[in-house]
């Protein structure tokens, strides 16, 4: 699964490959994935791609008889690793997992996933696969997204409309701004260098010695390493998780609407100050 995201068709254009093959637990193939594996090799193939279809846990209660059952996951992908190793000299065997879009179905899982955000990587993984997912799956799952995030942490990501000058109209008020995360560390540190060039004094992500937000440990750091009183500081945050951390630092907050949740879900959860828009956010800063 992992060279999946970092496949080139490119690298293959000039070998026979077959980047299609299902296995019986889809129900509607024959065979072991050993005889997939050896008939390949005997007609020549370089390259044999398993792509069965992934399991999915419908809202309603439905099972699928065309795809494999959640608790085959982990054998799929333990035999398909295991046979990569075996016939790594003699062919190049790829993971995938067959994935269908359902009008309908998936749209209002939409606002779910923004919610998956907030609490760290782990956390994420942990919502975003399927209730019942075993824990050596998830293990496998987060690794994997870890490797991937590593290199395109950056893909499809600028700032908000205004909040470079924002922060530079902080700044260029004499006060020192840093940034505190539950994305990882090393993406903090990317991010920040590559679109927020010299504006932040200081930016901590998760990372080992430091808990997650809510937990204060990463505000009290900075404010550590800045040396400022909490009580000259203003938390700036878009989730529930920033409205429980400013409180748990003992800090005034104020929160932006533009994030992924929204005034009234904010407020719902302790928010006492919603600003919607940079402007509104500078003014609140400045008072």
């Amino acid at each position: 699964m992992k060279r999946y995201f970092d496949f080139d068709m490119n690298d293959y254009k000039e070998k026979k490959c077959n980047f299609h093959s299902h296995t019986v637990r889809c129900n509607h193939a024959v065979g072991e994935e050993r005889e997939y594996v050896e008939q390949a090799i005997s007609e020549g193939f370089e390259v044999l791609g398993f792509s069965d279809h992934s399991p999915y846990l419908f809202k309603n209660g439905y099972v699928s008889h065309i795809r494999m059952e959640m608790s085959e996951l982990e054998g799929y992908v333990n035999t398909i690793e295991a046979l990569k190793k075996e016939y790594k000299d003699d062919i190049t065997i790829f993971l995938a997992l067959e994935m269908e879009y359902f009008p309908g179905i998936f749209e209002p899982t939409i606002e779910e996933i923004r919610h998956f955000v907030g609490n760290g990587i782990r956390k994420l993984m942990e919502r975003a696969v399927p209730q019942g997912t075993p824990e050596s799956m998830i293990v496998k799952v987060h690794e994997t997204f870890t490797e991937h995030y590593k290199k395109h942490c950056a893909d499809k990501t600028r700032p908000y409309d205004g909040i470079k000058e924002l922060i530079e109209n902080i700044r260029n008020a004499g006060v020192y701004t840093a940034v505190v995360s539950n994305k990882a560390d090393y993406g903090v540190q990317i991010l920040c260098k590559d679109y927020f060039p010299g504006l932040f004094d200081y930016a901590v992500g998760e990372r080992g010695g430091i808990r997650r937000k809510p937990y204060p440990d990463s505000v009290n750091e900075v404010l550590r390493k800045v040396d400022v009183d909490r009580t000259q500081a203003v938390y700036v945050g878009d989730s529930e998780v920033d409205v429980q951390t400013a409180a748990n630092a003992g800090m005034d907050v104020c929160m932006v609407g533009w994030g992924f949740r929204d005034e009234e879900f904010l407020k719902e959860n302790g928010a006492e100050f919603v600003v919607h828009s940079p402007e509104e956010a500078w003014e609140f800063i400045n008072k």
